[in-house]
């Protein structure tokens, strides 16, 4: 029995540990996301000199639209950004950092449950109590959408994997529960 609880008290530890890492991660990613947001309403705001600075700079070979666009990878989100080469630079641009912005500010949702997760854990008696596997649900499930941005086959892998994963956790609940019955 002493054994099982050193286990859980590193256990703790360590998510207590995780749970700061996520928690300045999220912070940053807010910030990020919020300043990619704002950017992308400032280059619409001001889109008439910056599109003239970049027609300038185009004139002048300094800048080539159409090879940039081909240098932007947006992945699943590309849908929003296939007029590009056909509109001013501040709008492809603004386009480019709304997108970003909405993937940072998935990363960030993701982390803020990453955070939850993680001081459930430290603070509870168990890492498979029902809260913690709630959580844990709405992770992968993000994390499943964000992966979906490389590819299908990749989203499909890391949703299938990390739904094993869940069901591995949600039978050591299972087994919790039947333990915390039989004492």
């Amino acid at each position: 029995m002493r054994e099982e609880v050193v286990k859980l008290e590193k256990v703790k530890r360590n998510c207590g540990k995780a749970m700061v890492v996520a928690r300045i991660a999220r912070i940053f990613g807010l910030v990020l996301a919020i300043l990619t947001l704002v950017l992308g309403v400032g280059l619409v705001a001001f889109r008439k000199p910056l599109d003239q600075a970049l027609a300038d700079a185009e004139a002048k070979g300094d800048w080539d639209r159409a090879e940039w666009r081909a240098g932007i990878e947006i992945g699943i989100f590309d849908v929003f950004t296939t007029s590009l080469t056909s509109e001013g630079g501040a709008v492809m641009l603004a386009k480019v950092m709304f997108v970003s912005g909405v993937w940072m500010a998935v990363l960030t949702v993701t982390l803020y449950y990453v955070e939850k997760m993680f001081g459930e854990i430290q603070n509870g008696d168990s890492p498979f109590r029902e809260s913690v596997l709630k959580r844990m649900k709405v992770i992968f499930a993000l994390a499943t959408v964000m992966a979906l941005d490389n590819s299908l086959l990749i989203g499909f892998v890391v949703g299938f994997s990390l739904w094993c994963v869940y069901q591995i956790f949600e039978y050591g609940g299972e087994l919790q529960r039947f333990s915390d019955e039989t004492l």
